[in-house]
């Protein structure tokens, strides 16, 4: 395993389209305000609070316009940046970037971009790409949970205004409590996880297994279209795989 910390030195990266005019371009991180701060009440549909604690995301194979930055980065995004986001690297690119790559995936070794060697380790040693733990809040009665999510996304292309000279690679940690696929703009909604916990051993913390328990095939919202989905584990666990935008709202294609 190796640990390594990002501090003030950046990867080097490996230009493979790069010409004498290339021009740095400035690479970040940002789980915005959801993750910083919370999911208010107000946002949700059924009225619960969600508040990350933790929010641990492995991010390699980041591509600039075909400048590869070499290496995988692990980072914390419940830290405050003020806005800004957390710096990853700055490479050397060309003058018009159209298109940014990157992959959210579990890694053997990593930089630690904003991580301490406990936290490294434990992302890195659970085989996970991105792990949370966090609360929701409704009234007197408070849910807790602790996530781990193994999948491997790719984001690529992700579009980008060819004027700018930086790309900020967007979490969207509220995609996880989305109540359906197949709405253009679905609710957010925490109420069948709070159930799952009562259903099951009623402790305050809602489990992967719990939430495997919960049937969602009956249900008028929790579509899944066509994608092999029967209960809300394996629904968040797909959500998982759409967590990743780019400078704030922007789109990128998944494989």
């Amino acid at each position: 395993m190796t640990r390594r910390h990002l501090g003030l030195g950046l990867l080097a990266a490996v230009c493979t389209a790069c010409g004498p005019d290339t021009e740095p371009y400035d690479i970040t991180i940002y789980g915005e305000e959801f993750i910083e701060d919370s999911i208010p009440a107000d946002d949700m549909a059924d009225g619960w609070a969600i508040k990350f604690d933790t929010f641990l995301i492995a991010v390699t194979g980041i591509d600039v316009a075909g400048t590869t930055v070499g290496g995988s980065f692990v980072f914390d995004l419940t830290e405050n940046s003020g806005g800004d986001g957390h710096p990853i690297t700055t490479v050397d690119a060309n003058p018009e970037v159209e298109a940014v790559s990157y992959t959210i995936e579990p890694v053997s070794s990593a930089l630690a971009g904003n991580v301490d060697d406990a936290a490294l380790d434990m992302l890195l040693s659970s085989g996970g790409a991105v792990h949370v733990i966090g609360s929701a809040t409704k009234g007197d009665v408070t849910k807790t949970f602790a996530w781990t999510f193994d999948t491997s996304t790719v984001y690529s292309p992700c579009e980008v205004d060819a004027a700018q000279r930086s790309a900020e690679l967007t979490i969207h940690s509220d995609h996880f409590f989305y109540d359906d696929f197949e709405e253009p703009e679905p609710e957010l909604r925490f109420d069948l996880f709070a159930q799952a916990d009562d259903d099951g051993d009623a402790d305050g913390v809602v489990t992967a297994e719990e939430l495997q328990s919960v049937d969602i095939t009956g249900l008028s919202n929790y579509q899944v279209g066509s994608r092999d989905i029967d209960n809300l584990w394996e629904f968040v666990v797909a959500q998982s795989r759409t967590l990743g935008h780019i400078n704030g709202e922007g789109h990128c294609e998944t494989d």
